[in-house]
């Protein structure tokens, strides 16, 4: 969501990549995958509105339940630095 104007952007979706930890739950991996994200600096979002990059938030929410949802967990995770 746009901070200036407010202005938003839906995107509908099938699949859902999900980070899974060991022990978690898949009601914790939801919640994560949901949390409200600020984007700002170089990771501005363009505003359809005002026609330039703003400073927004991001959150991916399921406001309507697809016919089919795909979940897929991702078990491992990659060190790059080791």
């Amino acid at each position: 969501m746009c901070c200036e104007c407010g202005g938003a952007r839906e995107e509908s979706f099938l699949c859902l990549s999900l980070d899974i930890e060991r022990g978690g739950s898949v009601t914790n991996s939801i919640n994560r995958f949901s949390h409200k994200e600020l984007m700002s600096k170089r990771d501005k979002f363009y505003c359809e509105n005002c026609q330039t990059k703003q400073v927004a938030t991001r959150q991916m929410v399921i406001k309507k339940k697809p016919k089919a949802l795909i979940i897929h967990f991702k078990r491992f995770k990659i060190d790059m630095q080791a």
